[in-house]
């Protein structure tokens, strides 16, 4: 009975990990594609450039316009225009009309980037995914990895995976930048439509709330904080802080709060800090309308393409292919259960577990561990 038992809790009628899991190459394409340059570049260059854009001093020659110009005044240029023809035909209230362009603006800035970024990672990424994912495949599982049928079967996959065109990446950037400026205007600055529900129903916590000012406060407690420990990154303070100067925005604050702003900009870090939280907040807010958006789009004449069909399904259902392999893949299957070859069912490979490369080398790596 406890022999029964063992072997019941170490199996699993799954063809192999691979046929529901990411091989290596996919990890590695979402590293550096998805986390990578999606996510981190995206969010640190974007936020560099709005601090830039903020509190430059500084005028640049800018393509398309006679006078060289500083960002800091396009800036102040766009929230005027937004205030004047976007905003003052709903709002009347001069001071709340003026906050609420200027929350918009700072959050066309922060997109600004991603544009760049973006478009080009999510277009051309998919074009090479097929090729990338094969490459490390190899790299990794050795250079006969396609023999795996699970590996190839995954590439298959990603081979016929509906890919973005240059059309679909601009008009999938384009509501992102579509939400997440509604989302700006909405809750950007103070005085929004959640304070008057948060005031209606007593909600103390969102009587204040707005994303904008929110960031600004973490930057200032998590960089400052930071600044304030760590010696060398108030160093770093004064390299990043060396050029640029206090923004309009803050001299204003700082005059409602009659405090005295210090001759020289010294708030680099802590203003880089609350640039990266304002994105990672807009981030959150506006994924989950996002995501039905580009999942709508994909259905749009136009915006994606094949360029294969998707293999036959390697699935486990009854009556399909069924090879018995460790429930913990890091355990090693019963001998007679890896050994026997898999029936062979048409249109679908023989599979047999024992010539999973990549499970050999779990296997081997885990009697090392277990002899060590």
């Amino acid at each position: 009975m406890v022999e029964k038992q063992q072997v019941k809790a170490t199996e699993t009628k799954d063809v192999s990990p691979l046929v529901r899991d990411k091989t290596y190459g996919e990890r590695m394409y979402n590293t550096v594609f998805n986390k990578g340059l999606n996510f981190w570049v995206n969010l640190l260059t974007s936020a560099a450039f709005s601090l830039y854009a903020a509190n430059s001093s500084g005028s640049i020659k800018i393509w398309g316009m006679k006078q060289s110009t500083s960002p800091h005044a396009i800036q102040q240029s766009l929230a005027g225009k937004l205030d004047k023809y976007l905003l003052k035909p709903f709002m009347k209230n001069d001071k709340v009309r003026g906050e609420r362009a200027f929350a918009v603006a700072e959050v066309q800035t922060l997109l600004l980037p991603g544009h760049i970024i973006m478009i080009p990672s999510v277009w051309l990424g998919a074009k090479i995914k097929p090729a990338f994912v094969r490459w490390f495949d190899k790299r990794h599982y050795g250079a006969n990895a396609e023999d795996d049928p699970s590996i190839a079967y995954r590439h298959q996959m990603i081979d016929a995976e509906a890919k973005p065109t240059l059309l679909g990446a601009v008009v999938g950037r384009l509501g992102t930048m579509v939400s997440t400026t509604l989302a700006s205007s909405l809750i950007g600055s103070k005085d929004n439509f959640v304070n008057k529900i948060a005031d209606k129903h007593d909600i103390g916590p969102l009587k204040n709330f707005a994303v904008n000012p929110f960031a600004k406060q973490i930057g200032e407690v998590v960089g400052g904080g930071v600044t304030r420990e760590v010696g060398a990154v108030g160093k770093m303070n004064d390299r990043i802080s060396k050029g640029l100067m206090w923004s309009k925005a803050q001299e204003q604050e700082a005059l409602k709060q009659g405090i005295t702003l210090p001759a020289k900009y010294n708030q680099g870090v802590q203003d880089y800090s609350g640039f990266v939280a304002m994105d990672t907040l807009y981030t959150l807010i506006t994924a989950s309308v996002i995501h039905p958006i580009m999942w709508a789009l994909r259905k749009v004449p136009g915006m994606t393409y094949t360029t294969a069909k998707k293999p036959e399904t390697v699935t486990t259902a009854a009556g399909e292919l069924k090879v018995r392999v460790p429930k913990n893949r890091m355990a090693l299957a019963p001998q007679a259960e890896v050994s026997a070859p898999a029936p062979a069912v048409e249109g679908q490979p023989r599979i047999n577990v024992s010539e999973i490369k990549h499970l050999d080398r779990i296997n081997n790596n885990q009697q090392e561990i277990s002899a060590g």
